[in-house]
């Protein structure tokens, strides 16, 4: 993935502008952005693969004790919760703003 640097260079503008910008204009951090397309790689994973959850956060380039803390704080379930019962979950929108958690990208 691109990082928020690298994007700012190419649309010429410094990436605190571009972070500001973003925040301001869809109410995210970019952070958010990274943080979903992370959780829907891992949910493709889990309900695509044998792989265990362990080597699903070392893909994802993640220690496995934290990938479950951060799968958890975004979907408020555990990766083995959403591989055993996904069919039976309704739809809940990620509804975290502004947060920053887990990635340095500035």
């Amino acid at each position: 993935m691109l990082t928020i640097s690298q994007i700012a260079q190419q649309l010429f503008v410094a990436p605190g502008h571009l972070t500001n910008t973003l925040t301001r204009e869809t109410g995210h951090h970019p952070c958010y952005y990274y943080d979903l397309k992370i959780i829907e790689v891992a949910n493709k994973l889990l309900l695509n693969s044998n792989l265990s959850g362990a080597e699903i956060a070392r893909r994802l380039t993640f220690d496995p004790s934290n990938f479950v803390k951060f799968y958890k704080s975004i979907t408020g379930i555990t990766p083995a919760i959403f591989r055993e019962k996904e069919p039976y979950l309704p739809y809940y929108p990620l509804n975290r703003k502004n947060t920053c958690a887990w990635f340095k990208i500035l």
